[in-house]
């Protein structure tokens, strides 16, 4: 009979007691071994985080939308023929150069921050899964450095016009362009 009470204690698993029970849910890190325990129910999360959940799932689309404002705003605000008229032509002929200078702005951080994001992501998901080998961490990275240059190219399209007088604007604003149009693809 004590054979068995021993071997019975052995494989049942001991509950904590209440105690033990209210330091694991006052913690926040778990230690080795203990599950993770999602934070539903107390005060850890809140609306600010929700939102911000939000407005980060939405950073791809928002940065999509604020770069086909501007060409929208370019093209059809300033009258402009799209079939005729190049955007570089468009912008120099536009009155309100910090309007359209502030969409393309916000279009390029949403999308630099959302690649930063991404690369994060992909990171944080193949070394969990103990898969994150050298090509992949390799192409990761020139992955987003290809489009975080591909929007800084943006940029410098954007604030150098082509047919400035200073030529030094006039070549920033063809290495904008060459930058984004031979980067963004990858």
């Amino acid at each position: 009979l004590l054979f068995t009470m021993g071997l019975k204690s052995k494989t049942t698993k001991q509950q904590p007691d209440i105690e033990e029970q209210q330091q694991i849910q006052t913690r926040k890190q778990p230690l080795l071994g203990e599950p993770i325990r999602p934070n539903v129910g107390t005060n850890e999360t809140n609306r600010g985080s929700c939102c911000a959940r939000v407005f980060f799932a939405f950073m791809p689309l928002l940065s999509s939308a604020l770069i086909i404002a501007f060409l929208y705003i370019l093209i059809f605000e300033g009258k402009n023929d799209p079939t005729q008229i190049l955007i570089a032509q468009a912008m120099a002929g536009y009155e309100r150069q910090q309007e359209i200078m502030a969409i393309a702005l916000m279009g390029s951080a949403f999308a630099i921050i959302t690649t930063i994001a991404r690369e994060v992501q992909i990171r944080v998901y193949f070394t969990r899964d103990g898969t994150y080998t050298c090509c992949l961490q390799a192409m990761n990275s020139i992955g987003a450095l290809a489009n975080i240059l591909a929007y800084v190219g943006y940029l410098l399209t954007v604030f150098n016009k082509y047919d400035a007088e200073d030529e030094t604007k006039a070549l920033l604003h063809m290495v904008g362009v060459l930058m984004f149009f031979i980067l963004a693809p990858l």
